[in-house]
């Protein structure tokens, strides 16, 4: 498991039969069950956030979308893998669970780009 979210769980995938993949040859596809998706509102918000990983595809600080899957019990969202750590784990990994300013700046203007 690569990570989870309010819906499910996002696992890191490789091709078939290809030991020790680098993450440029990998996927990450987040798994939703659909007995997790209760209400329409839940529904809405899945697909909203597919539309949205459309609409910014391409852009180098988003995750690419490569597509969705609906299995009979579950919802496979496919992205592009872009890593398995988090912001957190990267601060953790500074001298003294620090960064320094010149790392902030650049990772806090690479979030507002994608944000923007």
């Amino acid at each position: 498991v690569a990570g989870a979210g309010k819906f499910g769980k996002v696992f890191k995938t490789r091709s078939e039969g290809v030991q020790g993949a680098s993450d440029a040859e990998c996927e990450a596809v987040k798994v939703i069950p659909k007995r997790t998706i209760r209400t329409p509102k839940h529904a809405q918000q899945v697909m909203k956030e597919c539309r949205l990983l459309q609409r910014v595809s391409g852009h180098p600080n988003i995750g690419e979308f490569r597509g969705l899957v609906h299995g009979r019990s579950n919802l496979y969202v496919f992205m592009e893998f872009v890593g398995s750590k988090d912001l957190v784990a990267i601060i953790r990994a500074g001298e003294h669970h620090r960064l320094g300013s010149s790392r902030v700046l650049e990772l806090l203007l690479q979030i507002m780009d994608a944000v923007a």
